[in-house]
């Protein structure tokens, strides 16, 4: 089935960002990039969420504005929370105060187990294995600095542009997937792993980690990815450090990165199969469509097209959008939460931009 391309459309996973003074007054203006069909800029989309008289303090409004610049919330949804807080008549003095207000469906909707791509290494880095989103935030809003809670945000949509932007540069470096793989008799993932990567030995801050990365790239191109990769974890271990969440730890980590960056690739070369080559971030489409009859519980599915072809699984897959729908208990507005996702290849590119999105 063809798909209309989107008459506006953002562009990455995260678009969103904050503009103004770093997030701290009670004013929070949130900017993303637009573009026409074509890719030509349009004016920037502004959207204004004024805090005052709803008793936040400021590393609370940034949780709630780290929910927009993670995809989980629109700003329109965190401007019915500052309404529902006003409603409310009550200051805010942290964040189990804030899900107090909001009722007691607020810390379900908001929670998040986060262990969607990528979410689960850096949140072990972060805050210890099986710590919480809420848990985590609430650590970094007790921090004296409430620009805290902007650096544990940026980290997940720093990792998850830098490691979908590697994926897709070193994908066109591989060659395609023998055909005895294929045929079903492996699984295809644990096959790639073991037999299409090597370790190699990266310097992380002083410290060496190995990390799975895939072999038989140019020499170039492999160096260029190490790097890459070093990079990344050096600032995820610096990031860890400035937040101190008792429970931090970074051990097994950078292999955990690795095996994602392995996973994501096989993904790629799959799909390969009928797309010639792994598709360039700019011929990647998607749009938020209800999830119909798709074997899953979540109510929207992300529909993808490449070079404006529509996007056929290699395994069948789809990409679901979990979400959880909130009544605020004073205003009886509606907010949307959405969950961590299984997949970020399929917003790499351009997104419909739809109002308040």
């Amino acid at each position: 089935m063809s798909e209309a391309v989107p008459a506006t459309r953002s562009r990455g996973s995260h678009p969103w960002r904050l503009a103004g003074a770093g997030g701290l007054e009670e004013t929070l203006v949130f900017e993303r990039r637009l573009f026409d069909a074509e890719g030509r800029p349009l004016a920037p989309d502004r959207e204004t969420v004024d805090f005052a008289g709803a008793g936040l303090i400021p590393a609370v409004r940034l949780a709630l504005a780290g929910n927009v610049l993670l995809g989980r919330l629109s700003p329109g949804d965190v401007r019915a929370v500052a309404d529902e807080l006003r409603a409310a008549g009550d200051g805010v003095r942290d964040l189990g105060g804030l899900l107090e207000v909001l009722g007691v469906a607020a810390r379900l909707a908001l929670d998040d187990p986060m262990n969607g791509v990528l979410t689960g290494p850096l949140q072990r880095a972060l805050a210890g294995e099986g710590t919480s989103l809420l848990a985590a935030l609430a650590h970094v809003c007790a921090r004296p600095d409430p620009r805290d809670v902007l650096v544990y945000v940026d980290v997940f949509v720093r990792f998850r542009r830098g490691l979908v932007a590697l994926a897709l540069r070193l994908a066109r470096e591989l060659p395609p997937f023998p055909p005895g793989v294929l045929d079903g008799s492996v699984e295809v993932f644990a096959w790639f792993r073991e037999t299409g990567a090597r370790d190699v030995d990266v310097d992380v801050d002083g410290r060496t980690e190995s990390v799975p990365l895939p072999a038989g790239l140019p020499e170039p191109v492999a160096n260029a990815a190490a790097g890459a990769v070093a990079e990344l974890l050096a600032s995820l271990r610096r990031d860890a450090e400035r937040l101190a969440h008792p429970r931090r730890d970074f051990s097994g980590v950078a292999r955990d990165v690795g095996r994602e960056l392995l996973d994501g690739l096989a993904g790629l070369l799959l799909n390969g199969l009928s797309l010639a080559r792994a598709p360039r971030p700019e011929q990647i489409e998607a749009r938020l469509v209800p999830a119909g009859g798709l074997p899953t519980r979540a109510r929207h599915a992300r529909s993808v097209s490449i070079a404006g072809a529509p996007f056929a699984d290699a395994l069948g897959r789809f990409f679901a959008v979990p979400s959880t729908p909130l009544t605020l208990p004073r205003t009886g507005r509606i907010v949307v939460v959405r969950r961590t996702g299984g997949c970020p290849f399929a917003v790499a590119g351009w997104s419909e931009a739809t109002p308040h999105g």
